[in-house]
């Protein structure tokens, strides 16, 4: 009898106790992940999908096999670690690149997150610009984010919360440093890095190339982007000045981060967005002495192409410097007690020259 209740004991408590739940888990940092050169494996296959891509600059195989070489291939696939990713920002499932050096992630490489230009589809990333500059940039010791921005594009609108995600998902990523956080915008996504600049307080240092600035000035300057505005911008017909000016950095730099350094590079021949954007917003920064470089280069153009390794090393040089300076803020900052440390603001990174514009 005994034997039996305790049978019918075990069977009703099998029946009535809830299955074992399993641990929740984190949903994945990336809706898709990617290898950038799945598609195209061998070095024949990536020149033919360049040669035949459509919606950019026509190339030749002659020219794509002098800008990039089949050993610039090879060392790619071999030295690092590249995927193309979709993200979730707002609903919108959003494309980009995530580029790391091959190596051990107790290494943990500065985030470096480049903003491109163009709008819509025109100036997407594409496996030429990989070579041309993600990878340079991963190489010189960096884990290189970039976003394409969500197709509904707004210029400077909602499409700014697509980088802010894709910093918030990147800065945990293995072998990244979260705590020194790069923006390296170039044209539009110079002001695509200002309007992210804004809204943080994580962003040790920024970049521009050819930085528009100033849009209701480079609309006078350059009539014909009206018809990009009113096509991308929310409510641009109904408050023209207003929706120029939130896009707009040199209206607003005081809300910059103060302690943020800013390298400002732009060719003075540039004929999209005027020189006179980098060179307003270089004499409100020191207007507001905050720390800043401006190189002008003579006679080159929008994408600087004279310059372009030279450019490179200013901006390699930029972010070596403020990454140094603000982790060494930071140990100074942890070994004084904990009493005077609370009471004291963090200390403001040496960042070289703040001034009179450069010219090489």
């Amino acid at each position: 009898m005994l034997r039996t209740l305790i049978i019918v004991l075990a069977l009703t408590w099998a029946h009535a106790a809830p299955a074992h739940a399993e641990a929740p888990t984190a949903p994945p940092a990336f809706l898709s992940k990617t290898d950038c050169f799945q598609t195209t494996p061998d070095y024949e296959s990536w020149v033919a999908s360049i040669v035949q891509r459509t919606g950019a600059a026509p190339v030749s195989k002659a020219q794509l096999e002098s800008l990039v070489p089949a050993r610039t291939f090879a060392f790619a696939r071999a030295a690092f670690d590249c995927h193309v990713v979709t993200y979730d920002s707002g609903g919108h499932t959003v494309s980009g690149y995530v580029v790391r050096p091959k190596g051990d992630d107790a290494d943990r490489l500065p985030l470096l997150v480049y903003n491109r230009g163009g709008n819509g589809a025109f100036g997407r990333l594409d496996a030429l610009q990989l070579f041309q500059t993600l990878l340079p940039l991963a190489k010189a010791g960096h884990v290189v984010v970039a976003s394409q921005y969500r197709d509904a594009d707004e210029f400077g609108g909602r499409d700014v919360d697509d980088v802010m995600r894709l910093i918030d998902l990147s800065r945990t990523l293995p072998g990244t440093d979260g705590d020194r956080v790069f923006l390296l915008g170039q044209s539009r996504g110079a002001m695509m890095s200002y309007l992210v600049a804004r809204r943080r307080s994580d962003i040790t240092a920024m970049a521009t190339i050819a930085g528009a600035t100033d849009l209701g000035a480079g609309l006078a300057w350059r009539p014909e982007m009206e018809r990009v505005y009113r096509a991308r911008i929310p409510g641009y017909a109904d408050d023209k000045p207003a929706a120029l000016r939130e896009r707009s950095a040199l209206r607003w730099a005081e809300h910059l981060p103060a302690s943020m350094p800013v390298l400002l590079l732009h060719g003075e021949a540039d004929d999209r967005v005027s020189v006179d954007d980098s060179r307003a917003m270089a004499a409100r920064l020191r207007q507001l002495d905050r720390p800043h470089r401006l190189v002008v280069y003579p006679g080159d153009d929008h994408s600087l192409r004279q310059n372009r390794r030279a450019a490179h090393a200013e901006i390699v040089t930029w972010f070596r410097s403020a990454g140094t300076a603000a982790a060494e803020a930071a140990e100074s900052r942890s070994s004084l007690p904990a009493i005077r440390r609370s009471a004291e603001q963090p200390a403001t990174a040496s960042t070289g020259p703040t001034g009179a514009e450069h010219v090489p």
